[in-house]
């Protein structure tokens, strides 16, 4: 368990002609998990509650059930929320 928190091993610096490439990609990498992210907090935050009395009868849930799922979704959008916020330091 200690080997968890070990620092990684050290690497080579990546050469000086590899560097704008390589931060052009992740920057979009970056871009687009977030966006896709964001955009599935925001239709699951907005599709959940009207469909969850039918899905609850479908899955064979009670209303404690569904309850808790809703409100583990609205957790997770305000978590989310607060994490960008704090990244890009400004209210969203």
């Amino acid at each position: 368990m200690t080997s968890f928190f070990s620092p990684a091993p050290h690497r080579m610096p990546v050469r000086s002609e590899l560097v704008e490439p390589l931060y052009l990609r992740l920057r979009w990498q970056v871009l687009a998990s977030t966006f896709f992210g964001y955009a599935i907090f925001y239709i699951v935050r907005n599709n959940l509650p009207p469909v969850a009395k039918e899905m609850g009868a479908a899955l064979e849930y009670d209303k404690s059930m569904m309850g808790t799922i809703l409100a583990g979704t609205a957790l997770s959008y305000g978590v989310g929320k607060r994490s960008e916020e704090r990244r890009v330091g400004k209210e969203v």
